[in-house]
């Protein structure tokens, strides 16, 4: 599958945590702490939680085989443009 990176692409967390079989507070805190590279945890001044951004290109290159995302996609219902 070609990836068309000018094409706005959003992941959320529950997207990406059914990707990676993880539960949603794993990605939560891998993102806040800096342990997964593909995104951010900001939060901002005088708010209570967090705003979280996952880059597209940066995880699926984390991810991988692309092959095998379409596959989970399918399994999971999750729909990208």
């Amino acid at each position: 599958m070609n990836r068309n990176y000018n094409k706005i692409e959003k992941l959320t967390i529950i997207d990406v945590a059914k990707i990676l079989h993880k539960s949603e507070e794993f990605i939560r805190y891998g993102l806040v702490t800096g342990a997964l590279p593909f995104g951010v945890a900001i939060k901002l001044p005088k708010k209570k939680k967090y705003n979280y951004f996952i880059n597209p290109k940066q995880f699926w290159d984390y991810v991988g085989n692309e092959k095998n995302i379409e596959n989970i996609y399918m399994e999971e219902g999750i729909f990208i443009l």
